[in-house]
């Protein structure tokens, strides 16, 4: 276990060596396991913001579980963010902003701008694969 954060229901949010675990004490159960087909890897840091919503950080980026939403967001490396490994935390701030330390910076997110944030533009699907 990397880090521990409690959300406003209880639950114990678990970042791992292989993704971030939902821990609910009361029942004594992991019931939610977020491993996004290897793309988050290690999880390093985990917080939570004002409305819930659970922060972290792994290999690849940032990463933002809506809870609400039910919807996972993420904010790679590759969009030009300083990277958050090993070097850093994350942390919630009396505005209710998130910090994320990084390399030589720090890079701060307004989980306010995004929960109201919504894209109008619709879905074509353009390839699918069934069955390798």
């Amino acid at each position: 276990m990397m880090g521990m954060a409690e959300d406003k229901n209880g639950i114990i949010w678990i970042a791992t060596a292989n993704g971030i675990f939902a821990y609910d004490p009361i029942s004594r159960k992991v019931f939610k396991k977020f491993k996004e087909f290897n793309e988050m890897g290690f999880c390093y840091r985990v917080t939570i913001d004002a409305y819930n919503n659970i922060w972290f950080n792994c290999q690849k980026g940032y990463w933002c579980w809506m809870q609400d939403k039910q919807q996972m967001l993420k904010f790679g490396y590759e969009m030009g963010l300083p990277e958050n490994r090993l070097e850093a935390g994350m942390a919630k701030g009396l505005q209710g902003e998130i910090f994320a330390g990084a390399n030589d910076a720090l890079v701060v997110f307004n989980p306010s701008v995004i929960m109201k944030y919504k894209v109008n533009a619709p879905a074509i699907i353009t390839d699918v694969l069934a069955n390798h």
